[in-house]
């Protein structure tokens, strides 16, 4: 009997202890992040259970007879049980192998004062663990816009992609997963999904995540305090060399496309992080293995192979300078010429990213200033392009601009939290987008000049607000205002996501 009451403690101390035990798969996570995400739909999360509550059976599958479904409703429907699973499966004899499958579906609704759509979605989120060093996950969801339009393909922060049209309605659908393994001085991961380079509250400069999944491999050498990685992903071009008028056909012709990251980072201490790395564009000619080398630099190679790819510099910062204040900053480099660096030719292309931010508790307080020069991101193919299937993959507000912004993260409880951004941008028109073939735009290449701001600038107020509310154990809810002043044209847009999950 007491045998039985220990085994009872233990079960429910364990229980109680699974959600906070978790491994963070992500290949790169900033010390400071946005969490303003209008969908559910747009979460990039990572992390998966190390473990889980005990199951006394080898199988435990929800619906698995009448008394089995009761109970587990009552769980979906609950506010304290966040244990429950659609299917759980662990080998006899090992403690650290699983499989977990949850069903998930939910909603998403949109709407100004001119238009509204939403969005029913369902699918699947798959976690498992094979043995002490290999974790896996696999999330699926699918789902119709209720109308086709000019302002669902416009607004919604979904479509990042190409999209299938059906009697008039459109289908979306995306899958994301990861296989990693992790030993002690190498991890190895092939996976489809999207990251981002450097600490920022209104998107990186360096490597940002506004767009569609896209298929990688990544190799990281851990040694000590430095850690040395390796991305190479599978991009999509954004036109063909072959004009058609389907836009399936567009994308059955494009370029093969690719970014291969090369990253090192340094952590002498818990308070400084320091990193440097290069970034490389480019595609029509298949994978480069002289990219693919660990400590090999990018850009003699690109040197070597005739100078046609997109190569970019980077790197940044982290740092706690006191108690809870947290500077970070992050600097892209791309042409410059030592001779013009002081000037304002065209090729000095470059952007800085500088914030602070204080953290009291569970809430946090950040202050940013971003500064992109014209025609960064921009190249001279449509395959080189600093850009992933129709997104940009730098700065979101593009080039030949400054920025400040502030953000207010505030954990209000465990299961409520409000995030808000206040941004003012000043933006000129003259090689402001990644999209611009400078080649085309640029007589002289030599001798042209771009100042800050040239072209009709512009002032550009933007104020996003989102709160995050978890009302069940298994349902979560966001509620959202994006609002967008500018001289000529104003926009105001709400949104309201649902997410179940069991």
């Amino acid at each position: 009997m007491n045998k039985f009451f220990i085994f009872l403690f233990i079960f429910f101390i364990v229980s109680a202890l699974w959600s906070e035990e978790v491994k963070d798969l992500a290949w790169n996570k900033p010390a400071v992040q946005s969490e303003l995400e209008f969908s559910w739909l747009q979460d990039s999360d990572e992390t998966i259970p190390l473990s889980f509550y005990p199951s006394f059976k080898k199988y435990d599958l929800a619906i698995n007879g009448w008394q089995k479904f009761v109970n587990n409703l009552k769980k979906y429907v609950s506010r304290k049980d966040e244990n429950g699973a659609f299917f759980i499966y662990k080998p006899e004899g090992n403690s650290d192998s699983y499989l977990l499958c949850k069903l998930q579906a939910g909603a998403d609704y949109s709407a100004n004062s001119d238009n509204n759509y939403y969005l029913p979605h369902y699918g699947w989120d798959i976690q498992g663990r094979i043995g002490k060093r290999t974790y896996f996950y696999s999330q699926f969801w699918t789902g119709h816009f209720s109308e086709q339009s000019d302002f669902v393909r416009d607004n919604s922060p979904l479509i990042d992609s190409w999209l299938k049209y059906k009697d008039d309605v459109i289908y979306l659908d995306n899958i994301r997963g990861k296989l990693l393994y992790c030993g002690k001085y190498l991890e190895a991961a092939l996976g489809r999904g999207k990251y981002e380079i450097g600490s920022n509250i209104a998107g990186s400069i360096i490597l940002d995540d506004i767009c569609n999944d896209y298929g990688y491999f990544d190799l990281d050498l851990k040694l000590g305090d430095f850690r040395f990685s390796v991305l190479n992903a599978n991009l999509t071009a954004d036109s063909s060399s072959v004009n058609h008028s389907n836009e399936y056909e567009d994308y059955r012709y494009n370029e093969d496309k690719y970014l291969t990251i090369h990253k090192l980072d340094w952590t002498p201490s818990e308070k400084l992080h320091l990193f440097m790395g290069e970034e490389v564009i480019y595609g029509s000619h298949g994978i480069e293995t002289s990219y693919l080398m660990p400590l090999n630099f990018i850009r003699a190679a690109e040197h070597n192979l005739g100078d046609h790819d997109n190569v970019i510099i980077f790197a940044g910062w982290e740092w706690v300078w006191h108690h809870n204040f947290l500077t970070y900053g992050n600097l892209v480099l791309d042409e410059l010429r030592k001779a013009k660096i002081a000037g304002d030719w065209w090729g000095n292309k470059y952007a800085v990213q500088v914030g602070d931010s204080f953290e009291l508790g569970d809430h946090r307080l950040t202050l940013e200033f971003t500064a992109v020069r014209p025609w960064l991101y921009t190249h001279k193919s449509i395959f080189t392009c600093y850009s992933h299937d129709k997104k940009g993959l730098g700065f979101p507000e593009g080039s030949n601009l400054i920025q400040i912004a502030t953000a207010l993260d505030l954990q209000i409880t465990n299961r409520l939290k409000i995030n808000s951004l206040a941004a003012f941008i000043r933006q000129g028109e003259r090689g402001n987008i990644w999209s611009l073939n400078y080649q085309d735009e640029i007589t002289d290449i030599d001798n042209e000049e771009t100042k800050w701001f040239a072209g009709n600038p512009q002032n550009r107020y933007k104020l996003q607000s989102v709160i995050t509310w978890q009302p069940l154990a298994h349902h979560w809810i966001k509620l959202g205002v994006n609002a967008i002043l500018e001289s000529e044209d104003n926009s105001t847009e709400l949104y309201l996501s649902w997410l179940t999950k069991y």
